[in-house]
C-alpha cells in the first residue's frame, strides 16, 4: 500500500528518505510542507512504513509483521496526532498524546513514530510543549510533522526539524502517470494535468469530478457564445459566470486554456500541443470568428478580473466589462 516506488515526482525527496535509512542517519523530526493533495501524508506514511519494516532495506518488503501492521492501518508504534477541537491541536492535544507517552518506548518496533496531522494547526502554546521534546527527543523517537505551510511555526521549531517542501510536478510527470499507470485517455490526460497545477491530487480529483466536467461544458458555452458575434448572447453569459462565483478563479482558468488551445491553432495550425483535443472540431469551428485582438481582450480581461477582484470591486461588473471589451473588439 505504501512504497516509495509507486510515489511520482519526488525522486530528490524519496532518496533523501532512503539515504537517511541506509546510512542510519534518520532525523529525529521532519516536517513536510505542501498543500492539500501534493501527497504529504503517502510520504510520511511510506517513510515510517520503512523505518519499521523489519527486513531494514531502503524500500518496504511488504511481507514482515510491520509491514502488514502498518498497511492494515494498527501498527501499534506509529501514533497519529490530530487536532481535538476544531480551533485546532492545542496544548492538551501534545500533553496527552505526546509528552506523557513519548517516553514509553517501543512496543514492538525499532522506532515510536509521532505523525502530527495539519500541524500548522498548532498554536503557540502547543508548539512549546512539543519544543520542550523536539530540543532532547528519546532515542527512539521520531516526529514527522505534515504542514500546508510553515510561516505559523516558532523559528525554534523550524531549526530542531528537516524541513521538506514539496515543489509542483510537472505537467508531463502527472499526464504520464494518469496516462500510463491509471490508463486515462491521453486527451484526457493531459486537460487534467494542465488544470492541476502541479497538484497530483488534484488532478486524480478532477477525473472524478461531475462538477468540474459541469464547469468545462459551461465554459464552452460561453466561449460559443463569443464566436457567435452576437452581443445580447454574449451578455448573457454574465449569468454562467454568476454561476461559478465562488469557484471563478477555477471557472476563469478553464477560459484561459481555452483560449490558449485557439492561439495555437491560429500561431502554429497544430492540433498535437491542444489541452481540449476531444473539442478540436469546435475549437476549428471557432477559431475563423476569434480574431486576435478578442482573443487577447479576454485574455486580458480574464487577468483584470483577477487583478481587482481582489480589491473586492463587483464580480458582475468586471464580467461584464471584459464581455462588452471582447465583443468590441474587431
Amino acid at each position: 500500500m505504501y512504497r516509495f516506488d509507486e510515489i511520482k515526482g519526488y525522486e530528490e525527496v524519496i532518496q533523501h528518505f532512503q539515504n537517511a535509512i541506509k546510512l542510519n542517519k534518520i532525523s529525529h523530526a521532519y516536517i513536510i510542507e505542501g498543500e492539500g493533495g501534493k501527497g504529504k501524508k503517502r510520504l510520511a506514511n511510506t517513510y515510517a512504513k520503512v523505518m519499521q519494516c523489519q527486513a531494514h532495506g531502503i524500500e518496504a518488503c511488504d511481507a514482515c509483521r510491520s509491514c502488514h501492521s502498518y498497511d492494515s492501518g494498527n501498527h501499534p508504534d506509529v501514533i497519529h496526532i490530530r487536532a481535538s477541537k476544531k480551533t485546532g491541536i492545542g496544548v492538551d492535544d501534545i500533553r496527552e498524546q505526546v509528552n506523557k507517552d513519548v517516553f514509553i518506548k517501543p512496543y514492538v518496533y525499532d522506532y515510536k513514530i509521532y505523525i502530527i496531522h495539519e500541524a500548522e494547526k498548532m498554536t503557540i502554546q502547543a508548539q512549546n510543549a512539543l519544543l520542550k521534546t523536539l530540543e532532547e527527543p528519546p532515542i527512539h523517537v521520531r516526529f514527522i510533522l505534515l504542514a500546508t505551510h510553515t510561516h505559523t511555526f516558532l523559528s525554534t521549531i523550524l531549526s530542531r526539524c528537516v524541513v521538506i517542501r514539496l515543489r509542483a510536478l510537472s505537467q508531463t510527470c502527472i499526464e504520464d502517470y494518469l496516462e500510463k499507470d491509471l490508463g486515462v485517455p491521453d486527451y484526457q490526460a493531459k486537460l487534467y494535468a494542465s488544470f492541476a497545477r502541479g497538484n497530483m491530487g488534484r488532478a486524480l480529483a478532477l477525473r472524478h469530478s461531475e462538477s468540474f466536467h459541469e464547469m468545462r461544458k459551461d465554459m464552452i458555452q460561453v466561449m460559443t457564445a463569443l464566436s457567435n458575434n452576437d452581443k445580447v448572447e454574449a451578455m448573457a453569459q454574465v449569468e454562467v459566470f454568476e454561476k461559478y462565483k465562488d469557484e471563478k478563479q477555477d471557472f476563469l482558468d478553464l477560459m484561459l486554456t481555452w483560449l490558449r488551445d485557439l492561439m495555437v491553432i491560429k500561431s502554429l495550425g497544430d492540433l498535437e500541443p491542444l489541452i481540449h483535443m476531444d473539442n478540436k472540431n469546435l475549437l476549428l469551428k471557432q477559431v475563423p470568428y476569434l480574431s486576435y485582438n478578442r482573443i487577447s481582450s479576454l485574455i486580458e480581461g480574464i487577468e483584470q478580473i483577477r487583478k481587482y477582484d481582489r480589491l473586492h470591486i463587483n464580480f458582475t461588473l468586471l464580467v461584464e466589462v471584459m464581455l462588452i471589451q471582447a465583443m468590441n473588439s474587431k
